[in-house]
């Protein structure tokens, strides 16, 4: 309901892959006049090109990639091309409604939705529902049933909550003349209409109370209220607790009760409260915050900071996809609360946030979502000394606030190492898990909630270095060795050698270590090089140094013929045998004598500059 001689108030971090992770179902408001506001870009975009004029009542939702599918003042609805949506008028609405419509799309459907419409306050159509088919119209959607009663008289307050099983959901009222809240659960099977009923807190009497938010915390366990006394200084800001397995609301906590109240919100983590006030006669807005984690009720009470906001009225306040406040305001343009998480002035409000403008004068009131759809997950934090990773779940599990976003009973981890047993899991808040061998591994933390379970993954990357050494290790006494090592940034060979490359000439057999690093991660491994020398004897006619040589030597029956030239190799026993013979070529040559029995053979070569005769011994 809109007052003309009162003004009235509104407010809106995600972490991104960092921290707040929301429904991009909320990515695109309409509201005002012919302006949306689309979260799909980080700063939001702003455009004026929608259909609807409203001053207060609005809706939009949209697909969960981030498109618009309709929007509606809960009079008209306008489909994703700003058109009037098949039989999408005559809804009984009012669009001066604090929160006249909110949109909940049907559980385990795949485009069907209710737009839930309160009338004005004492209007006689109180709450009802109409449904949409997004199937119909080409993908445009059409209103397939429109109107159906569910209960007046009403006031202007209505909020959705997920259930606890993270599925359905609730719609929750607040009866006018009355101090009966009313719970609607919406499941798969449709609406029931017999709604669970609360007693709690006063009676919000015709024109007195009734106007103003209603919004819930990102858990389900809080309902904030802003009641503006129409023609009083008695106004409030309270808080309810909400159980959201079975839609019982109680335990009525006033925080305020001054001046003109309208606007509130929770944050992003569920640990603050945020509502405004216009004081009289300054007309100067003040944003309270509340601090929910204080412990007693005075405690929280007694946490109260407040924030000057602007002398011009704030309004509505609304939680974003970006995990800001946002508040529209009467002087075109919005205000927010950058960092709602934080305490005091830690929260950072903007008084006029930079290249955001509100489009002609737009209203009071921005979209009502599912306020428990916009909660934040804030992903465990790792830290890592090569393949040892110690990991930390967020600091509000096991928090004694009731009512913080992540408050759960128990956590679960799972290392995604299947192959190092029983230590792949761990029920710790901070547990330690090393990794084996080089690899990617996705990390699960679960935190289970009343009745059901967050599974939040992350990748962690093992780089351990893999390393490959390459060259001869097996020599003959003189030659060169040359070894070749790679997988890493940086080395060290066990002699001091910092480079990928070594060169010796060892006289016997020798091991190298080499170590390489990557200096990345400071993760390190090791490779044992073991190279043989051998003698390469032989007995020779005419030999000179450019001869070439048969090693190793003595061998299981493998023999390496390194030989200057092309040559004929025939192989002979003690008793003058021919046993084996091969054509030779320019270079190394494989010699397989396995077939043989232990013993001393002579190995002849034939070229076209020299003979030569070697004496090699075949081992067992």
């Amino acid at each position: 309901m809109i007052i003309k001689s009162v003004v009235f108030c509104v407010i809106f971090n995600l972490w991104f892959f960092n921290n707040l992770i929301s429904q991009k179902e909320s990515y695109n408001w309409c509201y005002g006049n012919n302006s949306l506001l689309s979260f799909s870009t980080s700063p939001p975009s702003q455009y004026s090109n929608t259909s609807m004029a409203t001053m207060e009542s609005i809706g939009s939702i949209s697909d969960n990639t981030g498109n618009l599918l309709f929007y509606t003042d809960g009079v008209t609805v306008y489909n994703a091309n700003h058109n009037v949506m098949a039989n999408g008028t005559g809804l009984f609405g009012d669009a001066s409604t604090t929160n006249g419509v909110t949109i909940i799309k049907k559980p385990a459907s795949t485009g069907i939705y209710y737009i839930f419409t309160l009338d004005d306050f004492n209007g006689v159509n109180g709450l009802q529902y109409s449904i949409i088919d997004m199937s119909l119209a080409v993908g445009m959607g059409s209103v397939t049933s429109k109107n159906n009663f569910l209960h007046a008289p009403s006031s202007e307050k209505a909020v959705a909550v997920r259930h606890c099983n993270d599925i359905d959901a609730w719609i929750v009222t607040h009866d006018l003349n009355s101090n009966i809240f009313r719970s609607y659960l919406v499941s798969s099977t449709g609406i029931n209409n017999s709604a669970v009923l609360s007693n709690a807190g006063g009676a919000l009497l015709s024109n007195i109370y009734n106007i103003g938010q209603m919004k819930v915390s990102p858990n389900g366990k809080k309902l904030g209220l802003a009641h503006n006394n129409v023609g009083s200084n008695n106004d409030m800001l309270e808080l309810y607790d909400f159980d959201n397995a079975n839609g019982i609301v109680g335990n009525q906590l006033i925080l305020l009760n001054q001046d003109i109240a309208y606007g509130c919100e929770f944050s992003p983590d569920g640990t603050k409260f945020y509502g405004n006030i216009l004081l009289q006669p300054s007309n100067t807005t003040i944003i309270y915050q509340w601090d929910l984690c204080a412990g007693s009720n005075s405690a929280i009470i007694a946490s109260q900071y407040a924030i000057q906001g602007s002398s011009v009225t704030a309004r509505s306040m609304q939680r974003a996809p970006d995990g800001k406040i946002y508040m529209p305001t009467g002087n075109n343009f919005f205000s927010s609360i950058n960092n709602p998480n934080l305490a005091g002035v830690n929260c950072s409000y903007t008084n006029s946030v930079a290249g955001l403008a509100m489009q002609l004068w737009s209203g009071i009131n921005l979209p009502n979502f599912i306020n428990t759809d916009l909660k934040t997950i804030v992903p465990f934090s790792f830290n890592n000394s090569c393949q040892h990773f110690s990991f930390a779940a967020q600091p509000s599990i096991g928090n004694t606030c009731a009512y913080a976003a992540n408050n759960v009973s128990t956590i679960q981890w799972d290392f995604g190492d299947p192959s190092s047993g029983a230590a792949n899991t761990s029920s710790l808040n901070s547990p330690t898990h090393s990794y084996a061998n080089a690899g990617t591994y996705t990390v699960q933390l679960i935190l289970q909630h009343d009745c059901y379970n967050d599974n939040i993954q992350q990748v962690v990357q093992v780089n351990i270095p893999i390393l490959s050494v390459s060259g001869k290790t097996v020599i003959c006494r003189n030659d060169k060795l040359s070894l070749t090592v790679s997988g890493a940034n940086t080395y060290s060979w066990s002699n001091g050698v910092t480079s990928a490359n070594y060169t010796a000439t060892p006289n016997s057999n020798i091991v190298y270590t080499v170590t390489g690093t990557n200096t990345t991660n400071l993760c390190s491994s090791s490779n044992v090089v073991s190279v043989i020398v051998n003698a390469c004897l032989g007995l020779t006619e005419n030999k000179s140094d450019n001869e070439g040589y048969i090693y190793p030597n003595p061998s299981q029956g493998i023999f390496d013929c390194n030989v200057k030239e092309d040559n004929e190799l025939r192989v002979f026993n003690q008793l003058g045998v021919l046993v084996y013979e091969a054509k030779l070529v320019l270079g190394e040559n494989k010699i397989d004598l396995r077939h043989l029995k232990s013993g001393l053979y002579f190995a002849h070569t034939q070229g076209k500059s020299s003979k030569v005769i070697y004496k090699i011994f075949k081992e067992e």
